[in-house]
């Protein structure tokens, strides 16, 4: 069973990132670059960005046809 404070974070998360699509939407309709620090990879862009204020970090690419980002790698980097 998860403690409160995975749930909170958990939570935080789950809100970031769907504020994040919103953002990465408005930006490819605007064409401009989505949030985070562009990576090509065998020919996929992937972009990686940490989350303010939580020890998480992740990568997403953009798929504007599908109307997709894909998030891989998401860490969390705990101290504990």
């Amino acid at each position: 069973m998860r403690t409160e404070g995975d749930v909170d974070l958990h939570d935080r998360i789950v809100r970031f990132l769907r504020a994040l699509a919103l953002e990465v939407g408005s930006a490819v309709e605007a064409g401009h670059q989505p949030p985070g620090l562009p990576m090509t990879i065998r020919g996929v862009t992937w972009f990686s960005l940490a989350i303010a204020d939580d020890p998480v970090f992740f990568n997403y690419s953009v798929y504007p046809n599908e109307l997709q980002i894909r998030v891989c790698d998401l860490i969390w980097v705990s101290t504990s």
